[in-house]
């Protein structure tokens, strides 16, 4: 019987060549989707499961109150608290810190910026990061150690042999270590990426007292526990610490202590920390768009289905004459969608396999697809055909198994398609669509937005350089050379400095309180500017005068966000009665205001423009060159001759401000593109759909066309006759879409202190565009059926 089945299916299959060609192109686009969606949320779903012992290692937070019931959630904790967790509690089998650092690297004449970690002697013991060479035993056995990643061995020595290498690392001063491992580069889902790992006993080489309850470090804390049964009883014991923790680090605030599986990291944003997090939401709105279009895929096949089923009618009558019950014939039907399905699912297996190097760039990652070997993937894909074919080919077989035998075989079916069950298909098709395309142009208005609003200066032409890792007689000297010296050249317009990098969150951020006992902790940035800082990036002075060049620091410059944040209605009379917590810096107590300047953005515009105060330095992080743009080759050259000249041994490498400046919306143009393509298909295989009902609606009203032509109706009658079923849908459709856009798009836009206004032309637009792209495809056939030959129409059965 089930030989028999299939034969028939695939004599059906060949039969209806073309509407089964577009039953397996929509399915297969859908089924392409949801396999690589189902990469994507696999990939974030299983971060840093591979650790042997990960259901035991838990990173410790802290979630300190502050004033007026505030409170922060942070990963970040103070380095002492590791040997005083051990030292307390005997059921902690280890405790592993983490301290990144950005330092300078030195082999050879191989000089570069990077980021190494400080980690102590068990790390290796906790996580599961293999080594290619050395002994995870030894190779932290001396604190001049270093183990580098195997991207970093062939960076740093090619070909040689490394291990016992020297390589030098700069932060404030300059040491040598000896490379005792090389460890296999972390897997992309793992939350700890290392390039340089260092022994956190060699921290105090470079000046930081590593068993200080006062000094903050951006250290984590990981521990490994027997078991995960203790954790609760374990974090019960916790406030007798912190009240020790407390009163040794003078800490103003309470906090409690907890334990994190580290399973959880990753997709937990709520908890600040090092490692890459990723808000879960966005793995559902990736699930949630490939699911949708490949519903409407799904309800295409329906669709197209009925819409072929009139050839089929004495066939279906004459099964039922001679014995077939409708069990058998549901059976037939969702056989024939099975085989269609297994086809579609194959060549959308493949079609994923050609959207992956585009998927990965949209989404930033390195993902793959093994179809042989990973048994997740296989269940994954029988799973899709298997509920395919049965979403697909459910109601078609319960549709068609329901003909009567006698109205089959005399051919006076009454098939109304116009049936509510129908329309809902359909109207859901036009109302995601219509949802898809116009969260398009929504988000890709907002992007538009966000790239041409005005700053409050000019980021053109100006190449960054960093220098923090330079003395600060070094950085001073630097300054010096670079201003005096690279303007006389006709290619360079100008140098400045300041002690911080646009889009850093970060650097200069701090908290005022008011003096008047009132605690209110207001965020401010505190920001260093060269003498030449507002000028060269053109930000407008709004009342008194900037630093003078060669003069000692007199006072600091504010922003107008200040002054209105603070109510000052004439700030040039005014001094800031304020103090910084937790900052040291005495230029700043109570100095003079001697200028103003208009807001800019030092920020994206998800954030608002904060309190700022400007001083004077000479001594800046970041050397900031202005640049001809039509000689950018030669400048460079330029700056780069005067850089080794100046030989710190520092790597000649920078970034343009504006380049730097438009990846802040990297996140938004990747969603936007996201939803872009899902437009795309969506639109596509909805447009499939309404192909596919107007032929059931020709072929129901053949005889009616007919008889109409020869009563004298025109062709674009025809048309309409045929298309204002479709429009009416898509106006209902956008009806109900509309709203939905407009509630989910907004809350998008929550997140943006500066954001659009969706107004009625967006809407108009995008439903627009629906309408136009429906029409043209309905009316396209239905101009050809229109042009068929009336007496052959009449003559139609």
């Amino acid at each position: 019987m089930l030989k028999n089945y299939f034969t028939v299916s695939i004599r059906n299959l060949l039969r209806n060549r073309v509407y089964s060609l577009i039953n397996i192109l929509g399915l297969a686009m859908g089924i392409a989707l949801c396999i690589l969606a189902y990469l994507h949320v696999y990939h974030e779903w299983t971060y840093d499961t591979f650790h042997k012992n990960a259901d035991r290692i838990y990173r410790v937070y802290k979630i300190q109150e502050q004033v007026r019931g505030q409170r922060s959630i942070s990963a970040f904790v103070r380095a002492p608290l590791a040997p005083a967790l051990e030292h307390r509690f005997a059921d902690i089998e280890h405790c592993v810190r983490l301290t990144k650092k950005k330092a300078q690297v030195n082999y050879g004449d191989k000089a570069f910026h990077e980021e190494v970690f400080f980690v102590d002697t068990g790390f290796f013991d906790v996580f599961t990061f293999p080594l290619l060479q050395g002994q995870s035993e030894s190779v932290f056995m001396h604190k001049n150690s270093i183990v580098l990643s195997e991207r970093m061995a062939r960076k740093y020595f090619g070909d040689e042999y490394p291990l016992y290498e020297k390589l030098s690392v700069k932060l404030w001063e300059v040491h040598e270590f000896i490379v005792t491992g090389i460890a296999k580069n972390p897997p992309e889902n793992s939350s700890i990426q290392f390039d340089f790992l260092l022994p956190y006993q060699s921290m105090p080489l470079f000046g930081t007292n590593i068993d200080s309850w006062n000094i903050y470090m951006s250290t984590m804390l990981y521990v490994q526990l027997p078991s995960a049964i203790g954790v609760a009883s374990l974090e019960a014991r916790f406030p007798g610490l912190v009240e020790e923790v407390i009163h040794k680090s003078a800490s103003r605030f309470p906090f409690q202590l907890k334990l994190q599986p580290i399973t959880d990291i990753h997709l937990n944003p709520n908890i600040s920390g090092l490692e890459s997090v990723s808000d879960p939401i966005y793995a559902y709105i990736l699930s949630g768009i490939a699911l949708g279009v490949l519903l409407i895929a799904c309800i295409n096949f329906m669709n197209l289905s009925i819409a072929i089923s009139f050839t089929r009618a004495k066939e279906i009558g004459m099964r039922k004459v001679v014995g077939a019950s409708r069990l058998q014939l549901v059976q037939q039907f969702w056989c024939e969608a099975f085989l269609l399905t297994l086809i579609s699912c194959v060549l959308g297996a493949v079609l994923a396999v050609s959207f992956l190097p585009t998927f990965n760039r949209l989404m930033y990652k390195r993902l793959s697809i093994d179809y042989y070997t990973h048994d997740i993937t296989i269940v994954v894909l029988f799973g899709l055909i298997f509920c395919v074919s049965f979403i697909a080919g459910g109601y078609p077989a319960a549709f068609l198994s329901g003909f009567r035998p006698v109205e089959s075989l005399k051919n006076t079916l009454n098939i109304e398609w116009r049936n509510y069950f129908r329309q809902g298909f359909v109207l859901f098709q036009f109302i995601l669509s219509t949802f898809f395309i116009i969260s398009t142009i929504l988000m890709y208005s907002q992007i538009g937005f966000l790239k041409s609003k005005n700053l409050g200066f000019d980021a053109e032409q100006i190449v960054v350089f960093r220098i923090d890792n330079l003395e600060s007689a070094d950085r001073v000297r630097m300054l010096d050379i670079f201003k005096n010296e690279l303007p006389k050249h006709p290619a360079i317009l100008g140098v400045s400095g300041a002690s911080f990098i646009f889009n850093d969150p970060f650097i200069g951020r701090a908290f005022y309180s008011l003096k008047n006992g009132d605690r209110k902790r207001i965020e401010i940035h505190r920001l260093g500017v060269d003498s030449d800082f507002f000028r060269m990036l053109d930000i407008d002075l709004d009342s008194g005068r900037g630093f003078r060049q060669g003069i000692a620091p007199d006072g600091i410059v504010i922003n107008n966000a200040w002054r209105e944040t603070f109510k000052w209605d004439e700030p040039m009379e005014n001094y800031v009665r304020y103090r910084f917590e937790d900052l040291r810096y005495p230029t700043l107590k109570d100095p003079r205001v001697i200028g103003v300047v208009e807001d800019f953005h030092s920020l994206s515009l998800h954030h608002a423009i904060k309190p700022k105060i400007f001083y004077q330095t000479s001594s800046p992080r970041y050397l900031y060159v202005k640049i001809r743009s039509d000689n950018i080759s030669t400048a460079l050259s330029l700056i780069k001759d005067k850089w080794n000249e100046f030989d710190a041994g520092l790597p000649f490498e920078y970034m343009f401000l504006d380049k730097h400046v438009e990846r802040q919306y990297r996140e938004e143009e990747r969603w936007g593109q996201v939803v872009a393509y899902a437009s795309c298909f969506a639109i596509v295989i909805a447009c499939l759909g309404a192909l596919g009902l107007t032929m059931l609606a020709m072929a129901r009203r053949t005889k009616e066309i007919g008889i109409r032509k020869i009563l004298g109706a025109s062709v674009l009658h025809i048309i309409s006759l045929v298309s204002r079923d479709f429009l009416r849908l898509v106006f209902i459709g956008n009806v109900i879409a509309w709203p939905i856009v407009y509630y989910v798009i907004d809350r998008w836009l929550q997140d943006f202190s500066y954001r659009i206004d969706p107004n009625i032309g967006h809407f108009l637009f995008g439903g627009g565009l629906v309408v136009l792209i429906v029409f043209l495809t309905v009316g396209c056939l239905a101009v050809k059926v229109a042009k068929n030959d009336p007496v052959k129409a009449i003559r139609y059965e």
